[in-house]
C-alpha cells in the first residue's frame, strides 16, 4: 500500500513505498497583462510559456512560474531555463538521458525564440528561431469554474532529481466538489516511477488522492488524481499540498535509497 508520512520535526513528506523526490519552494504564477501594440499577448504564466515550433517541425511546451520555465518536447525531450529580462538559459535532457545547454532571447513582438544550442559534447549547435504557435491550452488562470479534469488553473512546477510536474496552483472549492479527479502532467528523463499526491496537513497529513505513474523511458504523461467522494467536506482554511515521489528505474525496489519529494502549496479560493 502506498501512503504518505509526516515527520513534525522535519515537516518533509516521505512516500512509504515509493521512496520519494526533493524539493522547491513555492512561485507565484502571473496573470496575463494586456499587451502593448504590436506585441503578442503573454500565455498563463509569462513571456515564455507558451507551445512554440522548431525549426525540425517538432514543438516544445513551456510552462513558466516567476523565472523557472520547465519546458516538454513533441519526440520526448525535456528542457529547463531560468530567465533573465528577454533571455533564457537552462539546460535540455535527451530522450537518452543525455544533456546538453542552450539559452534564448525573445523577440520585441513576444512570436519568436532566438535559440543558440551547445551540444553534450560541448561543440556549437547553432542559432535557429522558434516560433510561437499558441498558448498550452491545457493551463489557465482562473480557477473558478474549472474542470480540474480537463485543464491545470494557476500552474505550478514542481522538479525532483530527473522528474518533474506541472500541477494546479490554485483550486476553486466549486471546481472540486464537481470535478472528478484533478489533471497533472508529470514527465521524467529516465526511467522511473513517480508517485502525485495532494494531500492536507501540516503535523500530520490526510492524503487526498494519489496516483502511480511508471516511465521505461524518457517522457511526459497527463494524469489526473482521483478526488475523493468527500472533497465537498473541505474548507477553505484546508492546507492543501502536492508533492512530487519518486524512486529510479521503472521496477519496484524496496532497496533503493529514499529520495526527498517536491512539495508545493495549493491555494484554495470559493
Amino acid at each position: 500500500m502506498r501512503r504518505i508520512l509526516m515527520t513534525a520535526t522535519t515537516g518533509a513528506v516521505v512516500a512509504a513505498a515509493l521512496v520519494a523526490a526533493g524539493s522547491a519552494a513555492g512561485q507565484t504564477t502571473t496573470t496575463p497583462t494586456a499587451p502593448a501594440p504590436g506585441v503578442r499577448a503573454a500565455c498563463v504564466g509569462g513571456d515564455f510559456a507558451g507551445v512554440w515550433q522548431r525549426t525540425d517541425g517538432s514543438t516544445v511546451t513551456y510552462t513558466q512560474t516567476g523565472r523557472v520555465v520547465l519546458g516538454l518536447t513533441s519526440n520526448n525531450q525535456s528542457a529547463r531555463v531560468t530567465v533573465t529580462g528577454t533571455s533564457a538559459a537552462g539546460t535540455y535532457t535527451l530522450s537518452t538521458g543525455t544533456k546538453g545547454r542552450f539559452g534564448h532571447t525573445i523577440s520585441p513582438d513576444l512570436l519568436r525564440l532566438e535559440t543558440t544550442v551547445t551540444q553534450p559534447d560541448g561543440t556549437p549547435g547553432g542559432t535557429t528561431d522558434w516560433t510561437f504557435l499558441r498558448c498550452d491550452p491545457l493551463t489557465v488562470s482562473s480557477p473558478v469554474g474549472a474542470n480540474l479534469r480537463l485543464v491545470i488553473p494557476a500552474p505550478q512546477l514542481a522538479s525532483a532529481g530527473p522528474t518533474s510536474a506541472v500541477a494546479p496552483g490554485i483550486i476553486s472549492l466549486g471546481s472540486l466538489a464537481t470535478s472528478r479527479c484533478v489533471l497533472v502532467k508529470v514527465s521524467a528523463t529516465e526511467p522511473a516511477r513517480i508517485l502525485a499526491t495532494i494531500f492536507s496537513g501540516v503535523r500530520s497529513t490526510r492524503v487526498f488522492g494519489q496516483k502511480l505513474v511508471v516511465f521505461t523511458k524518457a517522457g511526459s504523461r497527463r494524469t489526473c488524481i482521483p478526488v475523493p467522494k468527500n472533497a465537498k467536506t473541505i474548507k477553505l482554511r484546508t492546507k492543501l499540498n502536492f508533492a512530487l515521489g519518486y524512486s529510479r528505474g521503472a521496477r519496484p525496489n524496496p532497496n533503493a535509497r529514499p529520495t526527498k519529494p517536491a512539495i508545493k502549496t495549493i491555494k484554495l479560493v470559493p
